[in-house]
């Protein structure tokens, strides 16, 4: 399976959660930083994810966004949670290309998986420390622990290896 990663992070600690993970990297190789804008359909409103996973060759051609996003990520903050589980989510679902979107908590341990089912239908999943995580689309699958490696919440930095 080919696939490409672009993450769209500006937060250390956030880049941390993904980078720390060495399963992570050696599944999807190095990845390419920079403000990636994911496109709902041509012509219409884009957003800037915070990570964006995509299998579809036609979206590395492209410079100016990705239409085709396999999996969305997004790092929730206190800023940000409200619009990326409300108005943002409304408008990635009409990607028709999107099989999971993803949200991680940056405040405590938990990460919330939506999948596409049949159809308008999406299955909801919440995990937390001690379970693994699966992306079918993308055959991935890593336990929770894992992805927040080096995290520190009462002080709200990264631990430094």
């Amino acid at each position: 399976m080919n696939l490409s990663i672009y993450l769209g992070i500006d937060e250390k600690y956030e880049y941390y959660i993904f980078s720390k993970n060495y399963r992570f990297r050696t599944t999807f190789k190095a990845p390419n930083v920079s403000d990636v804008k994911v496109q709902e359909s041509k012509n219409s409103r884009y957003f800037y994810p915070d990570l964006v996973i995509i299998c579809n060759a036609d979206d590395l051609k492209s410079r100016d966004f990705i239409e085709h996003p396999t999996v969305i990520i997004e790092i929730l903050s206190p800023s940000t949670e409200k619009y990326d589980r409300g108005d943002k989510f409304k408008y990635y679902r009409q990607i028709p290309s999107l099989q999971e979107y993803v949200l991680v908590d940056s405040t405590s341990i938990s990460v919330e998986i939506y999948q596409r089912g049949e159809g308008k239908i999406w299955h909801y999943s919440a995990y937390t420390e001690g379970e693994s995580i699966i992306l079918s689309s993308i055959e991935f699958t890593s336990t929770v622990k894992v992805l927040y490696e080096g995290v520190n919440f009462e002080t709200d930095t990264v631990e430094q290896q």
